[in-house]
């Protein structure tokens, strides 16, 4: 479990705040996860020590979703 504020790169909606609640080697939770998302759709996120990386959506629910990293962390 984590409380990470960061802000995601997406390619049609620009900057996206999200709020990271789970993180492991291969991916992430959010919650409070954007309605304008949907499964499949990759964002770019800066995390501290890894850097810049990509994910990509595999699961979302009203309130939550969640995202694999493009490689393992």
């Amino acid at each position: 479990p984590v409380d990470h504020k960061v802000i995601a790169e997406h390619r049609r909606l620009g900057d996206v705040h999200l709020h990271i609640v789970n993180l492991s080697a291969h991916g992430f939770m959010i919650d409070a996860a954007p309605a304008e998302l949907a499964r499949g759709e990759r964002i770019t996120i800066r995390l501290p020590v890894v850097g810049r990386i990509e994910a990509h959506l595999i699961w979302a629910t009203e309130d939550r979703a969640g995202f694999q990293f493009e490689r393992i962390i």
